[in-house]
Order: C-alpha cells, then sequence, then structure tokens
C-alpha cells in the first residue's frame, strides 16, 4: 500500500511539471514574440533619438547614481561606456558661467516642481562649445520624497545661434531706431501702435509705455477732432495702396512749439501678401522751412531795408509793363540816388549808413500808394514804380512829377540816427512807359539816365528821360558796330584770375574777356557784354572764348603747368543754342582733352529754366565729365529745388556779399547760409571777390577755402600765369 502511494503521489507531481512546463513553453513563445516587437520600437525609439539629438538620462537620487544614454556620451565627445561617468563630471562639462545657473535649477525642481526645463551651454571633448535644452521631470515615492528624475537632453546649438543673432539684430535695429533722427511708430490693421522710437517719444514728451495702450491720435491732437478724423483717414488710404503716402502736418511738441512734420507712410503685409499694418515716419522739416523760407524772402527782398531787391523788381517791372500796355494806361519809374552818400560811410561808418538807407526805404514806403511798388537796387539806389496814373501821356507826366515831388521832400527831412540829425539831398529820375519802341528793361535804364541828369543839373533835383537823351542809345549802336569789328579783327583777348584754395594753393583760373579796342584801349567786360547779349554777338564771342581759353590751357600743360580746372563764363542765349553740347565735345575731342578740366559758369537764371532741354544738356556734358558751377550765387532767385535736382558741382558766393562780410550781418549772415547749404547737398564752394585778409579769414572761419579776388591776384594775361604759380604760396603755408 506504501509502494502504491508512493508511486501515485509521483505521478501527480509528474502531471504538474508537465502541466507546468507546458505553460513555461507557452510562456517562452509569447517572451519571444515580444521580443522581436520591443526590439524593433527600439530601434525606431534609437533612431528617433539620433535624428532628434536627444539623450535621456536617469538620476537615481538615494544613490547619486547617473544613468547615461549613448547619446550623453556621443554629444560630449566620448565612446558610450567607455568610462564610468558621474554627475561631478557632467557638471564639470557645463559652461562655467552656467553651472550655477544648472544647479539652482535642479534645486528649484526638486524642492517645488515636478517638471523642469532650461538651456546651458556644455564643452565637448574637443573644446567645442555647444547649446544644450534639458527637460526633467521628478518622480517621487509614496511619501513624496524624490525618488528619482528622468530626463532628456537635445543639442540646439544652430537654433540658439540663430536666436542669439535675431535678438542682437533686433537689439541693433531698437538702438538704431531710437536714435534715428525722425519719428518712427508701426501700427496694426486696426490702428493699434506696437512701436514707437524714442524720438518721438520725447518729441510729444509721452513715454512709450502710455504710447502703447492709448489711442494715440486722440493724444496728439487733444480737441482737435477734425485732425484725428484726418489722421485715421489717410491710414485707411495707406492701407488701401502700395507705395509711400506723404503728407505735411503741424504739431506741438513738449517744448511747447508748433513744428512742421514731413510724414511718409507705408503699409505692411504679412508672408501671404495680406495687408498687416503700416509703418510711419515722421521728419522734422521745421529748420529746413525756416532756411528755405529765407532763401526765398532774401531771394526777392534787399537784406537790409527789407524791400524788394533788383531781380525782383525788374521781374514785376515786366509784368507791370506787359498790363500797361493792354490796359493802355501809363506808368512811371522814379530812379533816386541818394547825393554825396559815399561821404557819409567814410565819415561816420557803415553802421550810421545802414540805419539812414532802412530809413529812406521805410520813408519811401510809407508816402506811395498801396498799389505803387518800393525796391531798393543796392547801395543809395531806390525806385518806385507807380501805376495807373493816366492814359493821356501829358496828365501821366504831371502826375509823376507830384509823385517824384512828395518823395523827395520826405527824403529831405533829417535823419535822426544816434541821437544826431544827418541832411541828405536825393537826385530823382524819371521814366514814363509804355513808350514807343520801349521795353521793359529799357525803363530801368532810361529812370538810370533821367537820374544821372538830374546830378548834372546840380543834384537834388528831379529829372525825366527825354528823346533828346538818345547820345547814350547812340553809343550803345556804335559799341555794337564795333565789337562786331572787334570779333572779326582780333582785338578780343583773355586774361586770366587764379582760383585759390587755402591749403594747396592755385587750383585752376577763370578766364575773363577784354576788348583791345584800337582807339579807347583796354575796355572792360562791363562795358560790352551787355551790349554782346543784346546783338547776340554773345554767341560768336562765347565760342571764340571757350576756343581760346582750351588752347591756352593745352599750352601750359606742354609748359608743364597743370592746372585743376579752367571757369568759363556761359552766357543764356549760348547755352540755349541748339549746337552748344556738340560745339564743346567737338572743341574737346579736337584738342584732346579730358572733360573735367572745363568749369562752365551758368547764371541762376538759366538752371531755374528747368525744361527737359536744360537738364539734358547738362547731364550731356557731365557725361564727358564737365563740370558746371554757378555763378553769382545769391543774386538771383535762388531755390533750394534746383540745387537738389540738377547735377551741379560747385556754388559762387557773388562778391556783392562777400565785399560787406565783415560789415555787414546780413551779408555776413547770407555767406553763413550758402556756405552750410552747399556743406549740406555736398557742393563745392568758391568765394569771388575776396579783396581783404578780412574777408579770407571770416570765410576759412566758417568753411569756405577756396576763393577768387583782388586779393590773390587781379586778372593777368595767359604770359603772367606760370610766373604766378610758380612763386605763389598756400595762404595756410604763409602763415
Amino acid at each position: 500500500m506504501i509502494e502504491i502511494t508512493i508511486i501515485g503521489l509521483c505521478l501527480v507531481v509528474i502531471t504538474i511539471l508537465l502541466v507546468r512546463l507546458q505553460r513555461l513553453s507557452k510562456n517562452t513563445d509569447v517572451l519571444h514574440h515580444q521580443h522581436g516587437v520591443s526590439k524593433e520600437k527600439l530601434d525606431l525609439i534609437a533612431n528617433y533619438r539620433r535624428i532628434s539629438k536627444t539623450a535621456p538620462w536617469v538620476w537615481h537620487i538615494e544613490r547619486d547614481v547617473v544613468e547615461w544614454s549613448d547619446e550623453v556620451f556621443e554629444m560630449l565627445g566620448y565612446e558610450p561606456g567607455s568610462f564610468e561617468m558621474d554627475r561631478e563630471f557632467y557638471m564639470s562639462c557645463v559652461y562655467p558661467d552656467d553651472r550655477p545657473l544648472v544647479e539652482k535649477a535642479l534645486v528649484r525642481m526638486l524642492d517645488r516642481h515636478t517638471i523642469g526645463s532650461m538651456e546651458h551651454r556644455i564643452f565637448t571633448r574637443k573644446g567645442e562649445l555647444l547649446w544644450i535644452e534639458q527637460r526633467a521631470e521628478v518622480f517621487r515615492d509614496a511619501a513624496g520624497k524624490p525618488d528619482y528624475v528622468v530626463g532628456v537632453c537635445q543639442e540646439v546649438t544652430a537654433r540658439k545661434i540663430s536666436e542669439l543673432d535675431f535678438m542682437e539684430k533686433k537689439r541693433t535695429l531698437r538702438l538704431i531706431l531710437d536714435n534715428a533722427p525722425m519719428g518712427i511708430w508701426l501700427q496694426d490693421i486696426d490702428g493699434r501702435l506696437l512701436f514707437v522710437n524714442k524720438a518721438f517719444c520725447e518729441a510729444l514728451g509721452m513715454p512709450e509705455e502710455k504710447f502703447l495702450s492709448i489711442n494715440h491720435y486722440a493724444e496728439i491732437y487733444p480737441g482737435e477732432e477734425k485732425a484725428v478724423m484726418d489722421s485715421m483717414a489717410s491710414d485707411e488710404a495707406v492701407l488701401a495702396q502700395e507705395g509711400p503716402h506723404r503728407s505735411y502736418e503741424t504739431l506741438r511738441f513738449s517744448d511747447g512749439r508748433l513744428h512742421d512734420l514731413e510724414i511718409i507712410k507705408i503699409r505692411l503685409t504679412n508672408n501671404e501678401g495680406g495687408v498687416s499694418g503700416l509703418i510711419g515716419l515722421s521728419t522734422d522739416i521745421t529748420q529746413r522751412k525756416i532756411a528755405e523760407e529765407n532763401l526765398k524772402f532774401l531771394a526777392h527782398h534787399d537784406g537790409l531795408t527789407g524791400l524788394y531787391n533788383r531781380n525782383y523788381f525788374v521781374d514785376q517791372l515786366r509784368k507791370t509793363f506787359a498790363i500797361a500796355q493792354r490796359q493802355n494806361n501809363h506808368g512811371a519809374l522814379l530812379f533816386f540816388d541818394c547825393d554825396h552818400f559815399k561821404s557819409i560811410n567814410d565819415s561816420l561808418g557803415h553802421q550810421i549808413g545802414d540805419e539812414i538807407l532802412k530809413e529812406m526805404g521805410e520813408r519811401l514806403s510809407r508816402n506811395v500808394r498801396e498799389e505803387d511798388e518800393v525796391a531798393r537796387l543796392g547801395g543809395d539806389e531806390f525806385v518806385v514804380m507807380a501805376v495807373n496814373i493816366g492814359e493821356d501821356q501829358r496828365v501821366a507826366a504831371e502826375r509823376a512829377q507830384s509823385i517824384a515831388e512828395k518823395l523827395k521832400d520826405a527824403l529831405l527831412m533829417p535823419f535822426e540816427v544816434a541821437g544826431q540829425l544827418h541832411h541828405l539831398t536825393p537826385s530823382v529820375g524819371v521814366s514814363l512807359f509804355p513808350q514807343e519802341d520801349q521795353t521793359a528793361d529799357d525803363v530801368l535804364k532810361h529812370a538810370d539816365t533821367a537820374m544821372y541828369r538830374a546830378k548834372d543839373a546840380g543834384r537834388n533835383a528831379i529829372r525825366f528821360f527825354m528823346p533828346s537823351m538818345q547820345e547814350e542809345v547812340e553809343q550803345r549802336l556804335r559799341t555794337q558796330t564795333e565789337l562786331r569789328h572787334a570779333i572779326a579783327n582780333d582785338e578780343l583777348e583773355l586774361h586770366y584770375q587764379p582760383q585759390i584754395n587755402a591749403s594747396t594753393g592755385v587750383t585752376g583760373v577763370e578766364a575773363l574777356i577784354r576788348w583791345n579796342h584800337p582807339e579807347r584801349g583796354m575796355v572792360f567786360p562791363g562795358d560790352f557784354i551787355d551790349v554782346a547779349e543784346e546783338s547776340g554777338l554773345i554767341i560768336p564771342m562765347g565760342e571764340w572764348v571757350l576756343q581760346n581759353g582750351l588752347m591756352q590751357l593745352k599750352k601750359w600743360q606742354a609748359e608743364g603747368l597743370e592746372l585743376g580746372t579752367l571757369a568759363i563764363n556761359v552766357s543764356p542765349k549760348q547755352f540755349h543754342q541748339d549746337s552748344f553740347v556738340e560745339y564743346v565735345k567737338g572743341l574737346l575731342n579736337e584738342m584732346e582733352m579730358s572733360g573735367d578740366l572745363l568749369e562752365l559758369e551758368l547764371t541762376e537764371n538759366i538752371l531755374l529754366d528747368q525744361t527737359a532741354e536744360t537738364v539734358s544738356k547738362i547731364e550731356a556734358l557731365k557725361e564727358v565729365g564737365v563740370l558746371f558751377s554757378i555763378d553769382d550765387f545769391g543774386t538771383g532767385y535762388s531755390s533750394m529745388a534746383y540745387l537738389k535736382q540738377l547735377p551741379l558741382d560747385r556754388l559762387k558766393i557773388d562778391k556783392s556779399f562777400v565785399s560787406d562780410i565783415t560789415t555787414n550781418i546780413n551779408d555776413a549772415h547770407i555767406v553763413k547760409t550758402i556756405i552750410g547749404m552747399s556743406h549740406n547737398l555736398g557742393l563745392e564752394l568758391i568765394a569771388e571777390g575776396v579783396e581783404t585778409k578780412e574777408e579770407m579769414d571770416f570765410l576759412i572761419e566758417n568753411g569756405c577755402d577756396d576763393f577768387q579776388g583782388y586779393y590773390f591776384a587781379r586778372p593777368m594775361p595767359a604770359m603772367k600765369v606760370i610766373e604766378f604759380c610758380d612763386a605763389y604760396r598756400p595762404v595756410l603755408a604763409q602763415e
């Protein structure tokens, strides 16, 4: 029985073992299957980590042991598993400045947080500096105590460098925008401000934070509903169109003053091409407008008296003359000259003389009708244009006589200056207009002639221009005939006046024409240029000057004298000849000379006629290097517009301003303005008519280093030029 029992028990055990073995076999098959699946997943995970450059790790806090993945080793440049890497070794690879940040982040996460992330730098085995992004999660035990930390690190060097570069560019851009000399702002499509630069905030006295939190137009235009609505309408117009939208506004800045602004708005679009907002630029043009207004005023007015100047008055005279011809109604031009006025300047000084001149202008202005005009031509010469004084010439003459006597009596009253009384007498010339075969320019000449007749009559008198006084006209006709022969008989010659730079010495010469008259001797341009202009002889004369001037320049070059430029005046009639450009180019080609040796001096009247012809001629000659300057700048209808638009090289300050810069504050201001304007526009500058060291010193001190005038040299024959250049030492080298 015992044996049977033992055998039975053995069979049971064997059965149980067989069952378990069968189950184990099945489990083994399952495990083999699962192992295949897990390996596939592990391969996918490994590839993901390799591509994304992520490296997992686990830190067992209590044992202070870190399990590093192979990717961590590879990230640091080591062979995976080549050594036991502890936490201390990893911290030694962290960039020194970042170590405290890593430790603090870890402590903070263990104390108060479960998940944390940060970025820091590490050094690889080869010393390469990488940026790492760490993300980790703390796992705690049942008591809430940190048990272990699972983390993953990813190299983000390229992204970080891009971010840092972007931040640096953003910082630089902000620095540029905040220091730009203009207001700049950015707003979205709904009108909300997104950015305002420092200049605009300071101008309006409002911090950026406030700007970005308010309806800015309501703050900029407090109580001005129309201005607010206009600005909003302007924004809508900008958002609806391409290209810049320009407007001009006046704002009161934080300094309490009104400022003129030029505002440019440009709409912005996003990547999809949709409108996202606009950018605005505001430039304070207050000083520019003041300068333009000053130049405009000085172009039309006399700087001392505030009356119209010669150029503007002549223009008005021509218009009035044309109206008088159409309406058959007479006018009169009264020419006033103060007798012996030079003695006042010589004995009492220019300051007393200027005060008397201002008072003369005021008296004439107070004693004429509203429709009449008063101007100062220069020096002590004043003119009054009386209009609508009668259709009958006899009646008009009587009224002109009456007006002249009234104004003469007003000037005979003593002038009180600096507590002293000064008595002066005027000589008055009167010319009626319109007359038969008379032009507007003739009216002024006739009045001038009549004034000198008054002086010849004993001064303090009134004289009319009469037909019997045609001797002067006949003389001009004789001059015209003789001048025509002079061109044909080679009686003309050129003299040359050196142009001086304070530092380098002689930089060039200006060619000046002279007439060697067989009976009258040497005749200067002032005695025949006007006749040449009126008769058209200025064209062949101008061509003669160009040809002979360039021939002389080439001769000097052959003799070893290298001059920077040869300056030649060009008359309006010559410049407007259809063949002018080809003539100049032909001369340069014929003489094999570079165009940049030739400087053509144009008057402002040529430049102000900004026709396509004028611009194209200048540009055509600029293509071969010819230089252009404005002669007698400041005496015409000065305009900043043509200075910006035409390709000019140099301005010549007129000698009428230079001659009084040390004694006349108005001329000094004008010269300073011209110098500053030329520098701002990038134009060279030369002052003509410099006759004293004081004038030269004033010009140098205010930024003009190029001169021409009697202080340095008078115009001289060609044979004297080389001798002068060899002997001349620069001004600054003489000191």
